[in-house]
């Protein structure tokens, strides 16, 4: 059994990742970092509020074509309109504009969302380990090409990582 030491922690371990596939599970040896819970906490927080902030532009982009499309359609209708078909309020005015930009906005493609996702995944990736067993590079544009080829990588590598670091036993 090992002697629990509380000063220093070590600075890596090895960390062994059934990566899913479509041909069953593959095994990846990864040389992991050691963090403290705190650290990992923190990195999970930032890149959560990353992924999420760089969605929230995604539709925000959306959002903004479609209030441009609303306001160039807006400059033929007023050129035709008559005065009596003006909107009889403020708000109804303010409701309908919000209904036609609602109406525009394109829908913000999966695509595009899982493009973030992977391109995260892959840089929490780098910052979790040093390496690994594969004959391939351990770079971001590899570890990206991983996680959009088995969709399952990254979640695999992040619950062992999670299972080591509590020392949870892996496997049966």
């Amino acid at each position: 059994m090992a002697k629990l030491i509380i000063g220093d922690s070590p600075d890596s371990f090895p960390l062994s990742v059934e990566i899913p596939t479509p041909n069953g599970p593959a095994t990846v040896e990864l040389t992991a970092k050691h963090l403290l819970a705190t650290e990992w906490a923190e990195m999970r927080e930032a890149n959560t509020d990353k992924v999420n902030t760089e969605i929230k532009a995604l539709f925000d982009k959306a959002r903004a074509a479609a209030e441009d499309e609303y306001a160039a359609s807006m400059k033929k209708v007023k050129k035709q309109a008559k005065p009596s078909e003006e909107p009889h309020s403020t708000e109804e005015a303010e409701a309908a504009k919000e209904t036609a930009i609602l109406a525009m906005i394109k829908p913000v493609k999966d695509s595009d969302i899982k493009r973030l996702v992977v391109s995260n995944a892959a840089q929490m990736i780098l910052n979790i380990a040093t390496g690994w067993d594969l004959d391939d590079a351990f770079t971001q544009k590899v570890l990206e090409k991983m996680c959009n080829k088995y969709q399952g990588a990254h979640s695999a590598i992040f619950a062992a990582y999670n299972e080591k670091l509590e020392g949870r036993r892996l496997g049966n």
